[in-house]
Parts: structure tokens; sequence; C-alpha cells
């Protein structure tokens, strides 16, 4: 199927088309978009256990507004400006950007027309990836479910959320999925990614809970990757800038794709479906190939793979559209998406990080069955919503 207009037309004509704004879609789910807590662990208390907050109240971290509680990145890959979160997206009640529901509301929702927003706790995330320890993080992701299940989820039903595991542990974060993976409103689990691929057994108990209940499992960086020990490593070595770090940062969903793929982690668990958001995904055409010729050539060494891998990722694992990388010829990426499969894709804000990406603005380009196929259809297969 061609997915750009103008067939027929002449270049200047077709590019006309391509570039005048349109509204993307009947309905836009947003499947990427980050919630903080206002305040730090001191916004979730009340859902903290009496001796684990005389603990954090004695260490004194994580109690302060800030990104994710503590410092987590190092000099060298803190954004050039300072600014890794849109400034316009600061609570006029005060507080860091996605920290009051009201304004999100308005500023997301409303403002661009998005309809039902999947959600996360960022930096609980972050905290369970490296920044605290295995128990603790298992205390603290709890008690980030607890309070955006109630604070936010309870209160408008256009938000759904994707609970925290903790990867340190992934018995308890077993016991968490299937405590908050019941909650109306949660739609999926965030796992963040750490230096143990996802392919690895260690994983198990997490994909079986997640299993049990149909929630899809969701990735994303939480800004600490190449700087904690135990979070996501890079390949070749360290990069030496944020630049450098933001450009290859699709090395980590890369290797978890491959990993999943030839592991037969997606043979031994049939129902785990899998999205992996923030790591773009126009890399994605060539390691599929990649991936099926190595299966083709080495079928004994990895017999449990059943059926080509590009199979199991059209089956099971979605990527989201942002950062969406985008040419200077519209209809390139088109044409990328054609023989990529756009079933792969679920439409991603980002909000409110720095570069997130506009419905209006970055599937202008895009024709409407495109878009609607994006932005409503896919998540809506994809999502128990």
């Amino acid at each position: 199927m061609q997915y750009w207009k103008g067939a027929g037309m002449s270049a200047t004509a077709a590019t006309t088309e391509l570039l005048r704004p349109k509204k993307v879609a009947v309905e836009v789910i947003d499947s990427d978009v980050h919630l903080l807590a206002k305040d730090g662990i001191r916004t979730v208390w009340e859902y903290i256990p009496v001796a684990w907050q005389e603990r954090f109240a004695a260490k004194g971290v994580g109690l302060r507004n800030s990104a994710v509680g503590v410092s987590a990145k190092t000099m060298r890959f803190t954004h050039p400006t300072g600014a890794g979160i849109r400034a316009d997206a600061v609570s006029p009640a005060g507080g860091p950007p996605g920290s009051d529901r009201a304004f999100v509301t308005r500023q997301l929702l409303e403002d661009w027309d998005v309809d039902i927003a999947i959600v996360n706790a960022i930096d609980s995330a972050a905290y369970a990836a490296a920044l605290a320890g295995p128990d603790e993080a298992t205390v603290i992701c709890e008690a980030y479910n607890r309070y955006f299940v109630e604070e936010w989820i309870a209160a408008d039903s256009r938000y759904r959320y994707l609970l925290t595991a903790n990867p340190q542990d992934p018995v308890a974060a077993a016991t968490e999925i299937r405590r908050a993976g019941r909650q109306d409103g949660v739609v999926g689990v965030f796992l963040p990614p750490t230096n143990v691929l996802f392919g690895n057994r260690y994983y198990n108990p997490i994909w079986e809970a997640a299993s049990d209940l149909g929630l899809p499992v969701w990735t994303h960086v939480t800004g600490i990757e190449y700087v904690h020990q135990g979070s996501a490593l890079p390949a070749g070595g360290f990069p030496e800038s944020y630049a450098e770090r933001r450009t290859i940062t699709a090395q980590i969903a890369e290797s978890n794709v491959a990993s999943l793929a030839f592991s037969g982690v997606l043979e031994r668990y049939p129902d785990l479906k899998v999205c992996f958001s923030e790591f773009g995904f126009t890399w994605l055409l060539s390691m599929l190939w990649r991936m099926d010729d190595t299966w083709r050539a080495c079928r004994r060494d990895t017999p449990w793979v059943r059926k080509p891998p590009s199979e199991y990722v059209h089956d099971r694992i979605r990527f989201t559209t942002q950062p969406l990388d985008e040419p200077a010829d519209p209809r390139q990426l088109l044409r990328l998406i054609d023989m990529l499969g756009a079933d792969l894709l679920l439409f991603s804000s980002d909000y409110p990080h720095w570069d997130n990406d506009n419905p209006h603005h970055v599937l202008n380009t895009w024709p409407q069955e495109l878009r609607d196929q994006v932005c409503g259809a896919n998540p809506r297969a994809f999502w128990p919503l």
C-alpha cells in the first residue's frame, strides 16, 4: 500500500499536500506520557510503611522536588541547556512537569486532542533500575503504584497506568504485578531495562505474572542508563556527550529485541506482549532482515525458535513512534513504514520531555488511514483498554 499522497501530481504539488496540517485521527491513544511525584518520595509517603519512612528520612534522599529524587545523571549526559523537559510544562501551581493532573489534562489531553494517555511513573522506575537497593525499590514501586492509581487513574478514566515492576527482584515484581495488575485502569507493566537482557531466564517470574494477567510489558529508558552500576550499557564503549548518548539509545532496544527473539521467551510465554518505547523504530527493518537470515542459517543454534524472528516481532512486539526520525523528504519515512509494517507502531508523544511529539505536528504528513491505525487501531489491539 502506498502511504504517501500525490500519485500523479507534480513534485511541488505532492510536497504541498504532504506538508498541509491536518487533524491526526478520530482517536488518539498516547502510549508514553510521563508522570512525576511533586515532592519525590514525600508525595507517596502515606503509602510507605513507617519503618521504611524512617529509613528513607534518615538517608535524606529522594525527598525533594526532583525528576528522580536524586541526581541521576553525570554532567556528561546532562542536556546541553540543562532542560530535559519542556519549560512550559511546569505547573502554574508549582512542581515538576507531569505532577499536576489538572494542568496535564489541559495541556496534553485537551490542547492536543489526546483521548487516552498511557501514563508511567518515570522516577520510580529509575529507583527500581539502580538508584535504590533491591528491597528499597520494591517498597518504592508499590508506593508509587498505589499513589498514581488512586490519585490519577481513579480520578479520570482518560488516564491508564503502567505499573512499575522492580527488575532487581523479579519474584517481588511478580507479586506486585499480581496485586496492582488487577486494578481498574492498569493496562501494562513498566519494566525498566538493566544490564540483564530480557531473554535471560532471570525475568521468568515477571513474564509469567504479566502473561497470566494479560498485561503487556512496556520498557523505556529512565535517565540512568550508562551511568549507574546495574543500568543498561552501551555497545562498544561509553559515549562522551548527551548528543552521542541520545543517538545510540536504540542499542538498548536492539539488544533486548534480539534477546527476546532468540532466547525462546516468546515461545515459552505465548500470551506475552512487549512494547519498546522511546527507542524509535527506523533501525528495526534491517534488524528483522538480519535476524531472519541468521535464524535460517543457524537453526541448530536456537532450535526452540520455531518460526522466523520477524514473525514473533509482528505478532507480539510493538514500538512507539517517538522520537520520530524525520528525513528531509517525508515520503522516505512513509516508504520505510510501508516496508516495515505499520502494525508494529503505536503513537507516543513522550510528554513532557523537551523533544516530545505533538500529534498534530509530527503526523501531519501521514495519510488518514495510517494515522488512524497508529494512533487508534494499533494501541486498541495492543493494550487491554
